[in-house]
């Protein structure tokens, strides 16, 4: 094992990490780190360790999103992994076995599977599971996870014949505020958390702390600088982002949000499925994000009045108007949506999904030029939002793992007085907000549909005064 540690030049942080999976055995390790702090690293030596060191073991790479997947886990483990040690790579089954073979000349393999598809976790048994970004993930797909670990291919027996292993979940994450993983992994006592109770939450689920200021060797020259400037100076924000922290945020945008009351499955009493005939209008949220992310949400309104939103996209690299439109058309082949309400500054595509056959808006000339600056009246939108929360009549798929963050992480921009005072400003910070906007758009044009279409002004009458 050291000599694996050595080829891989883990860090401090990333070999304590790698031991408490390894050799100190804990069922439930983590990393949690800022970004940029080697979490991915750490996770991929573990997993080439333990495909090679136990021929015939079957894992699964398990992060909140397949874009994730593909885009950020995946390509960290095969720039790190030798090409001779892979056999053969599934992308149908997303499947990788590898040139390690038990005695009955079965290979060393793991899975890779999205928590936004729980069900397809629950179709196989495996040793182990490397759980990247967890906290952007449902609570729920915990449970899903450690009930699949029991499988024993390939792993070292006692002398009764039993399989002598702790069938680990090694967690990599940023954290999101407080929510669950903090309550796992929290290195304080919790509330009413007796002594017995701590220690043993501990025993379990041991942390291993890190900064991106820890792994600034590996990182470019000017990722920290390009890191803290993103964050505008917020205080709370970079000690999550960058120091890694849990966070209680200061100025929530929506404070209002509770995991409890807002994230349901379908199968809770309010929400039903997107095709049913309960659902009286369905509409999609789109943010065009530029050089920034771009996010779509699918929102469905019922007889009641609660609005449920059925799943989110959101592309971390820039992405054309032909991959939003086959998003969109997607859900619109199912049950087509009532209107697509978009970030009306993109007037190109808006334009281009209205000759896709998409129901498009708003467009700044026409007869909806005033709904286009009603979409975009962020005060009154995220009073609208707020409202939906207060009342709880807006509720959240569980696998829109980005939408759930970013309620964490919404803050109101801080400013300071002529006297030093800091003080909390009516703008919102920008980051991490994608999701939010395009949910704003929805529910705004949402709202204002239902009010028959955007009010026009009444031109007053002049009086007539006799002379």
């Amino acid at each position: 094992m050291a000599a694996e540690r050595r080829s891989l030049k883990l860090t401090e942080k990333q070999n304590i990490f790698y031991g408490d999976v390894l050799d100190r055995k804990a069922p439930n390790p983590g990393y949690i780190g800022g970004l940029g702090s080697g979490k991915t690293v750490a996770g991929a030596a573990i997993m080439l360790t333990l495909i090679r060191n136990y021929p015939g073991i079957r894992g699964l790479l398990a992060a909140p999103t397949y874009d994730q997947l593909s885009q950020g886990t995946l390509q960290t483990f095969l720039e790190w992994c030798p090409q001779d040690w892979i056999l053969s790579h599934n992308r149908t089954e997303h499947i990788f076995q590898f040139n390690f073979f038990d005695d009955e000349g079965r290979p060393s393999e793991f899975l890779y599977r999205s928590t936004t598809e729980i069900d397809r976790i629950r179709a196989h048994e495996y040793a182990f599971c490397w759980w990247d970004e967890p906290a952007m993930s449902p609570e729920g797909a915990l449970q899903v996870v450690r009930g699949r670990l029991r499988h024993r291919r390939g792993l070292p027996r006692r002398k009764d014949g039993r399989a002598d292993w702790h069938y680990p979940i090694f967690m990599t994450t940023t954290p999101r505020g407080r929510n669950w993983l903090y309550r796992a992994y929290s290195p304080d006592r919790l509330m009413n958390e007796t002594d017995a109770a701590f220690t043993n939450r501990i025993k379990r689920f041991p942390m291993t702390h890190a900064t991106t200021y820890d792994n600034a060797a590996n990182l470019p020259v000017s990722y920290i600088d390009d890191q803290e400037a993103a964050m505008q100076g917020d205080t709370q924000l970079r000690q999550q982002e960058l120091e890694g922290l849990f966070v209680t945020f200061e100025g929530l945008v929506y404070p209002q949000f509770s995991e409890r009351t807002h994230v349901r499955t379908l199968d809770a009493p309010d929400p039903v499925p997107y095709d049913s005939p309960e659902i009286v209008a369905r509409v999609a949220g789109v943010d065009f994000g530029g050089g920034d992310p771009s996010a779509i949400v699918i929102l469905g309104m019922g007889r009641s009045g609660k609005v449920h939103q059925f799943a989110e996209k959101v592309w971390d690299e820039p992405v054309g108007d032909v991959e939003l439109g086959g998003e969109l058309h997607k859900w619109h082949s199912k049950v087509p949506f009532n209107q697509v309400w978009c970030d009306p500054s993109n007037q190109t595509a808006i334009a281009t999904f209205k000759s896709s056959g998409l129901p498009a808006g708003p467009q700044v000339s026409g007869p909806q030029a005033l709904s286009a600056r009603a979409i975009n009246d962020r005060v009154q939108g995220l009073r609208t939002v707020g409202d939906f929360l207060s009342r709880e009549a807006l509720t959240i798929n569980p696998f829109c793992s980005r939408s759930i963050s970013e309620f964490y992480s919404y803050l109101y921009r801080k400013s300071t007085d002529g006297e030093g005072n800091e003080y909390l400003t009516s703008t919102p910070i920008d980051h991490h907000a994608d999701c939010m906007d395009a949910r704003r758009y929805a529910l705004m044009g949402l709202m204002i549909s239902r009010r028959g279409g955007p009010k026009k002004r009444r031109r007053r009458r002049h009086t007539r005064v006799a002379a």
